[in-house]
């Protein structure tokens, strides 16, 4: 392993960056361009245009609507909900653009082709 030239960390116009080592990297990142050694603020704080700190608000985590509910099946008599997890050609929205858990996201698929088979539903538009 190559000597570290500096134990501390080097500051250049307040931007802390990781120690340098004798082969001029920052060891582990190679080539050019690639990292910069720039640490970032702190998690939820950033300097405001005054220089004053403000403090981000962490925004609470997306729960399943289902789940958020207590909803234990999803009736696939439910149109209005089946149909606001399809896209306007008739595919099912993902787990990530619907929100929905894994368990659930099962469940609105079987439920949405239970719909379509019965004709509630059409496959496409």
């Amino acid at each position: 392993m190559p000597k570290i030239e500096d134990t501390k960390s080097e500051v250049t116009k307040g931007v802390a960056r990781r120690p340098r080592y004798e082969d001029g990297g920052y060891g582990g990142y190679s080539g050019e361009g690639g990292y910069d050694g720039y640490a970032g603020p702190s998690f939820g704080e950033e300097e405001g245009v005054d220089g004053r700190k403000r403090y981000n608000q962490v925004a609470e985590r997306r729960r399943c609507r289902f789940c958020r509910d207590k909803v234990t099946r999803v009736d696939y008599k439910d149109v209005l909900t089946l149909q606001k997890l399809c896209t306007n050609q008739g595919r099912v929205f993902s787990r990530k653009r619907s929100g929905n858990c894994a368990t659930h996201q099962r469940l609105v698929k079987r439920a949405i082709k239970q719909a379509r088979f019965i004709g509630l539903i059409a496959y496409t538009v």
